[in-house]
This record gives structure tokens, C-alpha cells and sequence, in this order.
């Protein structure tokens, strides 16, 4: 699912990762050039942790920079 360039935010994030929790066949999520943040980055780690089904993520060009 390609979400690039949408300008959400952490609010929009929420949304979509809540909405996409139960599609257990998607594959690749693509939220490059948003406005994602360090706390939507940490949303979208907890997502990540629970959803092993995505094979590809891309988060290219967000102002994130989240660290364990």
C-alpha cells in the first residue's frame, strides 16, 4: 500500500496503523515523504514488533529519528 506524500502526521499515523492492524495480508507499506515524527516512529516500531506479515516498509524522507 503506497501512502507516500499524504502529509499525516502522528494523528494520521495512529489512524492508518489502527485501520491497517487488521489486514493480515498486507505486504509492503510505503509512508515515505509524510510528516512522521520521532513519536510516530515509535508508533510505527510497536506496530512493526506485532505485525511479522509486512515484507517491506519504507519511511524514506519523515523528520523521525527514533533509537532503542
Amino acid at each position: 500500500m503506497d501512502l507516500s506524500f499524504n502529509k499525516f502526521t502522528f494523528q494520521g499515523l495512529k489512524h492508518i496503523l489502527n485501520a491497517l492492524s487488521s489486514h493480515p495480508n498486507l505486504a509492503e507499506l510505503i509512508l515515505a515523504n509524510n510528516l512522521i515524527d520521532d513519536e510516530g516512529g515509535k508508533e510505527l516500531l510497536t506496530f512493526l514488533e506485532t505485525k511479522p506479515f509486512l515484507e517491506k516498509i519504507d519511511v524514506d524522507d519523515n523528520p523521525m529519528c527514533v533509537f532503542r
